[in-house]
């Protein structure tokens, strides 16, 4: 998989960004996408027929509000009005750096102010790595990234390519 060793590698190559910047975001977008398409032939193969589009952080309409979301594959359309088939939000993958939402937005600065009070290595500036430890999740847990991107593509051909 590309995005979790990718996404420290593309973080430890731009030390001083904004941790929530959209080139932040849209880095690991990419990097899922890209691990989507390796893991998922049917999610592949729609991508490549351009039956799904992937689209980076669209304002999504639903029956009450808009929301901005990290990652979407969508149908063919025009945000909001697109038929999204997956959508991620990048704080299920990489917490400390997600992109803060207006609705979790006072936990994020509640978050961030304590973890800079425990460590200042949390700021985007210093080197990171990919914590693998027994406080991270494990390969046999169900949100282990492997699994997480395993997951989704079982969801999507259960639901849309016939599989």
């Amino acid at each position: 998989m590309a995005a979790p060793e990718g996404y420290i590698e593309w973080i430890n190559s731009h030390l001083g960004f904004n941790p929530r910047s959209q080139a932040n975001s849209d880095a690991l977008s990419d990097l899922v996408v890209t691990d989507l398409r390796q893991m998922c032939p049917a999610i592949r193969s729609a991508l490549d027929r351009g039956d799904l589009n992937a689209r980076k952080n669209p304002g999504i309409r639903t029956a009450v509000a808009e929301r901005s979301i990290d990652l979407v594959l969508h149908e063919n359309g025009e945000a909001p009005q697109i038929s999204v088939r997956v959508s991620v939000e990048h704080k299920t993958i990489m917490t400390a750096h997600g992109k803060a939402r207006k609705n979790r937005y006072g936990d994020i600065i509640a978050y961030a102010n304590h973890m800079h009070n425990h460590s200042r290595k949390y700021d985007g500036v210093n080197v990171s790595r990919l914590v693998t430890g027994p406080l991270a999740p494990q390969p046999t847990n169900a949100v282990y990234y492997d699994n997480f991107i395993e997951r989704i593509c079982d969801l999507y051909r259960g639901r849309f390519s016939g599989e």
